[in-house]
């Protein structure tokens, strides 16, 4: 390709994703950001590879002497946000926001809401959102199929019309959650809280004994030293099973954060939780004909974990990011029952992109492996479980507080003790307001 100073070529490599090698054209040839269209293609593959203190220098320049461009001025903000000019930062987005058209103001509210995180350092934030869903789930008690159980003694079957055979049904979904922070010591020790609930109803009438709703808080402290972060917090969480209070669960966690740089986070986090379920009276069968007891407080236990996780953010237009996480930990029940305790380990990743600044893509993938502690009876062998799950889904942005999102999950949990392997789908549509 003939070389030219018009930045033409720094923005070709640009438009098609190719940001280090803009970059790298343009070191190559000083002499062209004496043009002010080269210097704009410059500052921007500058900032998209990384560069961003020279990117903040050439881009603040154009702009300069362009104050109506907009978007010399839209990259300035990205510039100013990355280095940490927040208050400068949020100037600039909202300036543009004032008369972005419909498509701009969706763009320029991913970034104001990125900023917002950013914010947090300094002054009070508050934000949360409220959310309904409809759906179908081929598997709303993780039950198993009618006949004999692999595992169990010959004879041993799941009847029809047992509480645990798999059935299927439609179910719409509530949910919210409302988080805040506070600046204790302005950009070093930040408190935080929030609240969050959801309830899952299903359609037919016999499968109403699956209900659940969920209620937590949350409350801590983050202090933050550079590029390093730690955070302290305790939270409730309570689950009930049509109406009944069945799982309660405080836990602690503390988490250490290292942003080795803009594309780059590593985290590492302890937790432990004290799971107490209640003997709640449940139906005997699907027809709920009668009540017996649970029995699910012989699942008391204390659970310790330890997770590790890298998130990377890719340089593209596409904003694709990834996510990878370890767990590994123990849940002791604290009977004392050795065949209801467990060691845990699993890996979990995420991969997101935005085709478009209106819409999201994730994907999901995890694996969680359970090895209990003793014979799940007599003369039969410990329960051994691996659970595979998959995750996907599809955000749109209708608005700056408006979103809808399509989801599907998928779970296979494998286990040598027949009444614990099943498999699961789900299909949902949300439509969220957020703030």
């Amino acid at each position: 390709m003939a070389a030219n100073n018009d930045g033409s070529q720094i923005k070709q490599l640009l438009d098609a994703g190719k940001h280090a090698e803009a970059y790298a054209v343009g070191q190559q040839h000083p002499e062209w950001l004496n043009n002010t269209d080269a210097a704009l293609f410059y500052g921007i593959a500058a900032l998209d590879s990384g560069h961003v203190q020279e990117a903040l220098t050439v881009l603040r320049t154009y702009a300069d002497t362009h104050p109506k461009h907009r978007t010399a001025q839209f990259h300035l903000a990205r510039a100013r946000m990355l280095s940490g000019e927040l208050v400068a930062a949020e100037a600039g987005y909202t300036e543009l926001d004032g008369n972005a058209s419909p498509q701009e103001k969706i763009l320029l509210a991913g970034f104001l809401n990125a900023l917002q995180s950013q914010k947090v350092l300094y002054k009070p934030t508050l934000s949360g959102f409220a959310e309904l869903g409809l759906g179908r789930d081929s598997n709303v008690n993780t039950g198993v199929n009618v006949g004999g159980v692999a595992g169990l003694p010959s004879g041993f079957v799941v009847a029809q019309g047992a509480s645990n055979q798999k059935v299927a049904d439609n179910f719409a979904t509530l949910g919210g959650n409302l988080n805040g922070t506070y600046p204790l010591l302005p950009g070093k020790l930040i408190g935080y809280a929030g609240i969050n609930t959801n309830a899952r109803w299903n359609e037919t009438a016999q499968n109403r004994q699956f209900d659940t709703e969920s209620y937590g808080i949350n409350s801590g402290v983050t202090w933050l030293h550079g590029r390093y972060a730690l955070r302290g917090g305790i939270d409730y969480n309570r689950v009930n099973l049509d109406n009944a209070n069945y799982l309660s669960t405080p836990s602690f966690t503390l988490e250490g954060q290292y942003q080795r740089d803009a594309a780059n986070r590593f985290a590492l986090a302890a937790q432990y939780g004290r799971l107490s379920y209640n003997n709640v009276q449940v139906c005997a069968d699907l027809a709920c004909s009668s009540n017996m007891a649970s029995g699910a407080d012989w699942l008391n236990s204390n659970l310790s974990t330890l997770g590790f996780s890298w998130q990377h953010n890719f340089a593209g237009a596409l904003e694709p990011q990834l996510s990878l996480s370890l767990i590994g930990g123990e849940e002791k029940n604290r009977l004392g029952r050795a065949d209801l305790s467990r060691n845990l380990y699993g890996i979990n990743s995420q991969f997101s992109l935005k085709p478009t600044t209106r819409l999201q893509l994730t994907l999901g993938l995890g694996y969680l492996d359970s090895h209990y502690q003793a014979a799940f009876a007599d003369g039969l062998n410990s329960r051994q479980d691996q659970l595979i799950s998959l995750s996907t889904s599809a955000a749109y942005q209708l608005d700056t507080h408006w979103s809808g999102r399509l989801e599907y999950g998928y779970s296979r949990q494998l286990s040598n003790i027949g009444l614990f392997d099943y498999s699961r789908h789900t299909l949902a549509a949300k439509l969220r307001y957020a703030f």
